[in-house]
């Protein structure tokens, strides 16, 4: 299976442009759909970017909040993507790297 899948992270402050106040912030992985038939995507994903051995199986989606998931604050996280049908599940995309940052209210 020939994969087209790319992925990025986005990192954004959204704005009032978008009607939402400017204090709320998501980090968003997205990527662009397979050209080939498949049945879905799944994140892999771990701390260590040799070794993405977490796997979250996302269905047909090509956006996912990465603010769903547990990770840590200030611990660099790797992510990759791979689509899959019945044939098997294509390779993994090109290895990003998101650290979620520190949220702690400043005192």
């Amino acid at each position: 299976m020939k994969s087209n899948t790319k992925i990025i992270i986005i990192s954004c402050l959204l704005t009032a442009n978008l009607l939402i106040p400017p204090s709320i912030s998501a980090a968003i992985l997205a990527w662009d759909a397979n050209t080939d038939q498949n049945d879905g995507y799944k994140i892999h994903y771990s701390t260590d970017q040799d070794n993405l051995s977490q796997v979250i199986d996302v269905g047909t989606a090509t956006t996912y909040v990465l603010d769903n998931m547990p990770l840590s604050e200030g611990i660099p996280y790797y992510f990759a993507i791979s689509a899959y049908n019945d044939a098997g599940e294509s390779p993994l995309t090109q290895v990003l790297m998101y650290q979620p940052p520190d949220t702690t209210p400043p005192s």
